[in-house]
């Protein structure tokens, strides 16, 4: 707590005595003093602070509707919880927590005794986002409802449900524990031992002996003992699978393998993880798959991860992942509209650091530069160019391209100096910078520059590819010279550009 109070003070002293025009900082500083009053079970002071970052209506006011809703039900304040939830849902929202929004206002319909908004609310849930985490445990708070409203019909079908889709998965269990009773009466002890008997999930028997296996193979794991717990883990899925704890059991082994480098038995096990229905292991599971495959240039298999990332993120960084990542792969897909669009999102993210910001300029850039649309693709490289990174040196190269193409041969001399004197040690762009230059002067019928620029690199350029250029574009204008002479066309030189890439 004592960290969160220096916070808290200086977080206040921040907003307090701020005197800028920039509402992102201040809105930044109300979110963070009105998550600290949070911490500190402060509602009210959080819910003011919160409240003033909603009226900045900056990126973020999401998160601050959502909070000030959490903290007026801690509050003991329903009514205002609900209000809030429901402005949120209603608003036309598609921000981050609209899906926290709709399961927080369906549990405390739940709560507070509301049955039939509540069934209502949850039913929306799995209408709407049927691959989320909150789908899951919608169906079973739905079972939950009719049992508590004597509807056996309803819970005994709403079960039926959680069977089809979570076969496999410890829900169905939990569920099942709801309507037993009813299930026998209704459906008779035969169909009863026909459900559990032979599932490793209902299986009374065979899921005690489960959960001892799957007991010791993960303490071995948290007591880092992996070798021990890698065996353990082994062992439990050749034994149980499919079993209770299926999914925890290759996640953990895939993050063994992942440790150990072995990439590929960590990705057959994070597989396994995201063919199952959706649980909590989803999300780190699809995560860490799309990095392997994108690092592997396996770009499909990537995007299949991303995109599936996407519809079940409940991490906010997460779903600026799974845009960033999209975003890349189209891009490496030459699939340009989708790298175009995910490029926008990634910009428009309030939460998108720097540098990946600079890499959606960049491909935004690009698409827009191939495209022949210049003049936003000078703007995208020249947010990018403010950086003196190996990246900000090929936009500043774009620049000097674009400045080109359009004919400006003076300002594309100058950009062309610019690059060298503030990129110099990135000598790839410094080098083809030089060699646009000889263009620039070619264009300009100023043969002696382009000359000597080439001879200047022949004699000092320390990269191979560089001096094959240079000599080779050195040659074809000596000789388109001393054609031009023996037809006494010195003055009428027709000199075909060189391709600078």
């Amino acid at each position: 707590m004592k960290n969160y109070s220096q916070a808290l003070s200086m977080f206040r002293k921040f907003s307090d005595n701020y005197s800028g025009d920039d509402s992102r900082k201040l809105n930044d500083s109300y979110l963070r003093t009105g998550d600290c009053f949070y911490v500190s079970k402060k509602y009210a002071q959080a819910i003011d602070f919160y409240n003033r970052a909603i009226s900045l209506n900056q990126i973020g006011g999401d998160y601050a509707m959502y909070q000030k809703a959490v903290c007026q039900g801690l509050s003991g304040d329903t009514d205002a919880k609900i209000s809030t939830l429901n402005r949120i849902i209603n608003g036309n929202s598609k921000g981050r927590y609209l899906l926290d929004s709709k399961f927080e206002l369906a549990e405390t319909y739940r709560i507070t005794d509301q049955d039939d908004k509540a069934l209502a609310a949850y039913s929306g849930i799995i209408e709407t986002n049927p691959s989320s985490q909150y789908a899951k445990r919608s169906l079973k708070n739905i079972v939950f409802l009719h049992r508590r409203l004597g509807n056996n019909t309803e819970a005994l079908a709403a079960f039926d449900e959680v069977v089809a889709k979570y076969p496999s998965d410890k829900v169905m269990n939990e569920t099942l524990q709801l309507v037993k009773d009813i299930y026998i009466q209704e459906r008779g002890l035969q169909a009863y031992n026909n459900l559990v008997t032979g599932n490793p999930i209902l299986d009374i028997t065979t899921a005690s002996v489960d959960s001892t296996a799957y007991q010791v193979a993960i303490d071995s794991y948290f007591e880092m003992n992996y070798v021990r717990a890698k065996s353990s883990l082994e062992e439990y899925i050749g034994q149980f699978e499919p079993g209770l704890f299926s999914v925890e059991a290759h996640y953990y082994l895939a993050e063994i393998y992942f440790e150990e480098g072995d990439k590929s038995k960590a990705l057959t096990n994070y597989n396994y993880v995201i063919t199952q229905p959706v649980s909590e292991y989803s999300e780190p599971a699809l995560k860490i798959s799309a990095t392997l495959n994108f690092n592997s240039k396996y770009y499909e298999a990537a995007l299949n991860n991303y995109i599936e990332l996407e519809s079940v993120a409940v991490q906010k960084m997460n779903l600026l992942e799974a845009e960033i990542g999209q975003m890349r792969c189209y891009y490496e897909l030459l699939r340009f509209d989708y790298a175009l669009d995910y490029a926008e999102r990634v910009l428009n993210n309030g939460d998108t650091p720097v540098e990946i910001k600079n890499q959606a300029y960049m491909i935004r850039g690009k698409v827009r530069f191939d495209n022949g649309n210049f003049d936003d693709s000078y703007y995208d490289f020249k947010e990018v160019q403010k950086s003196i990174n190996i990246l900000g040196a090929e936009a500043k190269f774009y620049m000097c391209k674009i400045a080109f193409e359009k004919g400006a041969y003076k300002n594309c001399e100058k950009e062309i100096f610019e690059l060298i004197e503030n990129f110099s040690a990135y000598n790839e762009y410094k080098f083809k910078g030089f060699l646009l230059l000889v263009e620039v002067y070619v264009a300009l019928e100023d043969m002696f520059q382009a000359k000597a620029t080439l001879n200047a690199l022949i004699d000092n350029a320390n990269e191979d590819w560089v001096k094959v250029r240079s000599r080779a574009r050195l040659a074809e204008l000596e000789e388109i010279e001393r054609a031009a002479l023996e037809q006494g066309e010195d003055n009428d030189v027709q000199i075909e550009l060189f391709d600078e890439e």
